[in-house]
């Protein structure tokens, strides 16, 4: 897994996230393609075309995206990605897929969960549960309600590290935003960065040119 940052492209039409690709500093670890209003069709263009690791999100709206469709048609999508040589796609731990953590696509799968509170206790026993599966990395991402929170997040990436598992931890929402920039030096294999202010894709989330 390349560490560094990871820039987190959603845009509504093929042509867009294409823009926002070749727009896209070579100093990103990694782009994600937030697919969430694409068709398998444009992902499999859009990967080959790249030239780079990219990551293959969708998320529906209980996740904090706007992907509409069925389970059935959220794998199609990810199937097509794979197909077409991304990295990775990303799955929720609590959603229908996150079976492909587990099967012969765990070693491009970063299995996910957003929105848990920034506790210690609650934090690890969500890391262990996760790191359980064979998939290569692990994100999870809690909700911070204020800034002595993200000493929880710090713990956690200690404790991936301890357990030799390769973990992205930072926090949601306002007061979260500082991990963003000190989640790197705590251990994290990432952290997501907006291609520009007004086009964020998490709560939160700085443009990347604040991370980078």
């Amino acid at each position: 897994m390349r560490r560094g940052v990871v820039h987190s492209i959603k845009e509504p039409t093929p042509e867009a996230v294409a823009r926002r690709l070749a727009e896209s500093p070579r100093a990103c670890a990694l782009v994600e393609i937030r697919a969430d209003d694409l068709r398998a069709g444009d992902i499999s263009g859009l990967v080959a075309r790249a030239g780079r690791p990219v990551v293959v999100t969708l998320r529906s709206p209980e996740d904090g995206g706007s992907f509409d469709g069925s389970t059935e048609e959220k794998r199609v999508i990810l199937d097509a990605a794979l197909d077409a040589g991304c990295a990775y796609v990303d799955v929720e731990w609590d959603g229908p897929l996150r079976a492909l953590a587990f099967g012969p696509h765990a070693p491009r799968t970063i299995l996910s969960h957003h929105g848990a509170p920034c506790d210690v206790s609650s934090l690890a026993l969500l890391f262990d549960a996760m790191a359980e599966t064979k998939a290569t990395s692990l994100k999870i991402v809690p909700r911070a309600t204020r800034p002595t929170e993200l000493r929880a997040v710090r713990d956690l990436l200690t404790r991936a590290r301890g357990a030799r598992r390769e973990l992205c931890s930072f926090a949601l929402g306002p007061a979260g935003s500082w991990s963003r920039v000190g989640a790197l030096s705590w251990g994290s294999w990432g952290v997501y960065g907006a291609a520009a202010r007004g086009r964020e894709t998490g709560e939160g989330q700085l443009d990347r040119k604040s991370v980078v």
